[in-house]
């Protein structure tokens, strides 16, 4: 089994936990895919598919990376929760390159304690036209090089000169290429050790599912027996 890494410490100017949880799999060009669908019809918010609008949730900051930045062939555009990066066969020996970004722009602040953001697509290559986003990782004339996925939710926090006022205190970081899958989570402001971060909308266990397919550990399961 991959070995995992999870550390939990009581903050010292609050009475509440921070960590974090890492993990590593070796992977191949022909699992990758798999990856990239599992998180796409399982763990991509649902709002991605509906209404376009992110409630106290947005993808990784623009400079947030688990591999160094100065080695990546594609960087983020903006704050991104999803991006993949290929080749569409054209045709027998020809080929194209494209990347896929799904990006999150602020819109407004709803109330004191909410901020929501708007999901933004964009493409470059043939994929704008030839394959549907959500069918990317499943379509057979696609070869997908890199992908990343993050997912950061916002927790009200209160601030003596401000008062109530959302702030990331998840975040979610998965990047892969056709050799190496890694994941990281980073979690503050949890009001007890044993308290699981990414609980909303499921995530923890929907990853947990897609993990366990794709690479045999279940790590919204492996997560509840490191607790002790």
């Amino acid at each position: 089994m991959q070995p995992t890494t999870l550390i939990i410490k009581r903050s010292l100017l609050s009475a509440t936990w921070h960590g974090s949880y890492r993990v590593s799999w070796p992977i191949s060009r022909f699992k990758l895919p798999e990856v990239v669908d599992g998180f796409l019809q399982h763990v991509l918010p649902v709002e991605a598919w509906s209404k376009l609008l992110l409630k106290d949730l947005k993808g990784r900051d623009k400079e947030q990376y688990i591999i160094p930045p100065a080695i990546l062939a594609h960087r983020a555009r903006g704050d991104e929760i999803f991006f993949v990066a290929g080749k569409v066969f054209i045709s027998e020996g020809d080929s194209a390159p494209f990347t896929l970004s799904l990006l999150t722009r602020f819109t407004k602040f709803d109330g004191s304690a909410h901020i929501i953001h708007k999901l933004h697509p964009e493409y470059e290559g043939e994929i704008a036209s030839a394959i549907p986003f959500h069918l990317v990782g499943i379509a057979v004339p696609v070869e997908i090089y890199n992908f990343r996925f993050a997912l950061q939710l916002f927790s009200a926090r209160f601030f003596s000169m401000l008062g109530l006022a959302p702030v990331v205190t998840q975040t979610l970081l998965l990047e892969s290429d056709q050799n190496e899958c890694k994941l990281v989570m980073e979690f503050e402001s949890l009001k007890r050790r044993n308290e699981i971060p990414f609980q909303r909308d499921a995530f923890f266990e929907k990853m947990g599912v897609v993990t366990d397919k794709v690479f045999g550990l279940n790590i919204y399961r492996d997560y509840m027996e490191s607790l002790g």
